[in-house]
């Protein structure tokens, strides 16, 4: 495995295109909103995802299948949390982009790198076990439980988009299915309340903000 450490880099951020999800109309307590129905494959800005190469292995190998969610399965390597995801589950994985790591800065990165177990409570985050939520169910629960916090999720009006915890990340890629989960590729890494990090509740380091994102 490549040392983390090198991966981890601070470097400019690309922009992310997001497309639109294909949503049609559902009905939830706040009224009638735009929700992904299709059936088929992965939608959004998904042309990186080959949805056979990972249909049949655990979310855990997965993501070392998937080109842009290489940092992400370095990072899930270096801690616990893999073994965990190579149970039955199902699991829903809220994956941050490597260019979502890449907005990091490099100090950040070290800090949080020489602590497996933060890293772990920040990876946790991103994780919902014992459900596999696909974009209609996301709407519909409105909150997830993940590891370690809860997720708002709620679409985007404007551009029909899945968005989490306000605006703090936005789904890119949404419904990509692998043997025991469900993938939803984020373009931010989101940060626990320092309440829930499995630590000596020290914040991450260069964030002040409990629940906000990871600074870039």
């Amino acid at each position: 495995m490549k040392n983390t450490s090198s991966i981890f880099r601070g470097v400019a951020v690309l922009a992310v295109a997001v497309a639109p999800l294909g949503f049609g109309a559902v009905a939830t307590a706040a009224g009638s909103v735009a929700v992904d129905l299709r059936p088929a494959g992965p939608t959004g800005d998904c042309d990186w995802v080959d949805p056979a190469a990972v249909a049949d292995v655990p979310v855990d190998e997965a993501v070392a299948e998937l080109s842009e969610l290489s940092t992400m399965a370095a990072a899930v390597s270096a801690t616990d949390l893999g073994a965990q995801l190579a149970d039955d589950g199902p699991f829903t994985i809220f994956a941050p982009s490597n260019d979502a790591f890449e907005a990091i800065p490099e100090n950040v990165w070290d800090s949080i790198i020489a602590d497996p177990e933060l890293l772990s409570s920040i990876l946790g985050y991103h994780v919902v076990v014992g459900d596999a939520f696909n974009a209609e169910d996301l709407v519909s629960e409105g909150t997830v439980e993940t590891l370690n916090g809860n997720l708002e999720i709620t679409i985007d009006s404007g551009g029909g988009t899945l968005v989490i915890n306000g605006g703090e990340a936005t789904v890119t890629c949404a419904g990509i299915e692998t043997a025991n989960a469900t993938i939803h590729v984020i373009d931010y890494v989101l940060q626990p309340a320092t309440s829930d990090l499995a630590t000596d509740g020290s914040s991450i380091p260069g964030s002040s903000t409990p629940g906000s994102i990871v600074p870039s």
